[in-house]
Parts: structure tokens; C-alpha cells; sequence
């Protein structure tokens, strides 16, 4: 070669690359919901789901009896929509597509093959026991989930009056 250089190789871009969106974490949607909920000024907490660390195993295990597996994520007393509470489980944006996916499979609970779709089965048992019972609960991926529960409970209390 002439000037003594060295060929390179130029570099192929990799076709199957796709820019991915960074995953949304569970708890970072749960802190917006919650701090915009007090925000507004409604009473609302962080129902501790995780159970019992159990440091002989080096993990969190079942809590005692009286626990309800399922149990939602947050709690919330509206404090212009009396006398409703609502339960909300929180959800990444994948796992509530997956949820709306295939709600009727986990509800039902049978060929339950993954821990992921045991969790959602509890979760989904527990939401629509609250439901049967004339409460409020839902998933909730986002802020807009939270609005529309509130805009529906409100004017079911209008309808009440």
C-alpha cells in the first residue's frame, strides 16, 4: 500500500440493533402515584406486600395468617369522594399489557406455569373480590389509570345524590 498505512475494517452496524425504550421500573410508578395522590391531598399509603425477610433462607418469604396474597400495592381514601377507598396494583407498562392479554388465563388460574403468572393470578383474584363486594380496585400502569377511577367513582357518587 501505498504511504505504508494499514487497511482497516469498517464496522457493519448490527441490523437486529433497535433502540430500546429504558424499562420503567414498578417502583418508580408507584412513588408518582403515591406522591401525587397526597399531593392532591387524599390519604393514601403503601400497603407492604413483600412479606418477611427470612434471613436463614436469605430471602423474603410469606407472612403470617391473615395476610392476603394479592393484596394491592397502594391504598387510597378519597377525601372528595367519601366513603370510597380504592385499591390500586401498580404495573410496569409490559406487565399491564400482559395483564389485558390475558386476564381471562390468570383469572381462571389454570396451566399457571410461571411464578410471574401465579403473582398476577393473586392480584387479579384479589381485585375482583373487592369488586364483587362493591368496592373499588385497579391496575394502573399510570397517572391517567388513577384519573379515570376517580372521574368514575365520582360520578357514581353524583348518581347516588
Amino acid at each position: 500500500m501505498p504511504g505504508g498505512g494499514v487497511k482497516r475494517a469498517r464496522k457493519k452496524k448490527d441490523p437486529g440493533f433497535q433502540f430500546q425504550k429504558p424499562k420503567v421500573l414498578e417502583g418508580a410508578i408507584e412513588k408518582e402515584i403515591l406522591y401525587r395522590l397526597v399531593f392532591e391531598g387524599h390519604k393514601a399509603w403503601k400497603n407492604p406486600t413483600r412479606g418477611k425477610w427470612n434471613p436463614k433462607f436469605g430471602r423474603f418469604s410469606k407472612g403470617d395468617y391473615g395476610e392476603i396474597r394479592g393484596a394491592s400495592d397502594l391504598i387510597c381514601v378519597w377525601k372528595d369522594i367519601s366513603p370510597w377507598v380504592t385499591f390500586i396494583e401498580v404495573k410496569t407498562p409490559e406487565e399491564h399489557e400482559y395483564l389485558l392479554r390475558h386476564y381471562q388465563k390468570l383469572w381462571v388460574g389454570l396451566n399457571l406455569t410461571t411464578e410471574r403468572q401465579v403473582r398476577m393470578h393473586f392480584q387479579i383474584v384479589f381485585v375482583e373480590e373487592v369488586r364483587s363486594l362493591g368496592g373499588s380496585a385497579i391496575f394502573a400502569s399510570k397517572w391517567d389509570h388513577v384519573t379515570l377511577e376517580k372521574e368514575r367513582l365520582k360520578s357514581m357518587t353524583l348518581q347516588k345524590a
